[in-house]
């Protein structure tokens, strides 16, 4: 009985060391399982705009406190059902700008980066391209000053452990990218 006893109590101990790192592990599973949605949302609206020949724009709201990203022809158009769309966890939310101490440049290609995180966009024209469109606006606005065809959206998750972030990039070429902040730089 004294040796069950003993056992028991090592595996508990050895448990509640691991347990951090498994609760750690399990946010950054589902960060990443939401920046993927989102990437292939945003690859989803793209492959429609060449489709369809057509501008579409990604659009996020707020419904009884979950995020929605969701696909519109334009950028008045409201969340309804049947158009495609993705839901964040709600223990995930947008940040406004990326970790004090990282560079945004490092997550991505260009350093020119659109990182508001309540802009209508990233929007995708007739060849894929992505640009962006103010409100009100169905034609996108590609490659002028100061409306930038790269976006950058950076997804967190506090919890025990601290803030953890994702990004999700979105190049002038269309390509689009999801990267890990390590604490120290970005990584794919």
């Amino acid at each position: 009985m004294l040796e069950l006893l003993i056992v028991v109590s090592i595996i508990m101990i050895v448990s509640a060391m691991a347990a951090p790192n498994v609760m750690a592990s399990l946010r950054m599973v589902k960060l990443r399982g939401a920046a993927s949605t989102m990437t292939n949302l945003f690859e989803q609206a793209r492959q429609r705009a060449i489709r369809d020949n057509r501008g579409y724009v990604v659009k996020s709201q707020v419904v009884n406190g979950v995020t929605y990203w969701y696909i519109s022809p334009n950028t008045t158009t409201a969340l309804v059902a049947g158009v495609p769309q993705v839901a964040l966890p709600p223990e995930i939310s947008i940040s406004a700008a990326p970790p004090s101490q990282a560079n945004v440049s490092r997550a991505g290609a260009n350093p020119n980066l659109y990182t508001i995180p309540t802009q209508n966009g990233p929007a995708f024209n007739t060849r894929g391209l992505p640009c962006y469109v103010n409100v009100g606006e169905s034609a996108c606005l590609n490659f002028v000053a100061p409306n930038y065809a790269n976006f950058a959206y950076f997804l967190q998750s506090q919890g025990f452990g601290g803030t953890m972030y994702v990004a999700v990039t979105v190049e002038s070429n269309g390509k689009i990218r999801t990267w890990k902040w390590n604490g120290a730089s970005w990584g794919l």
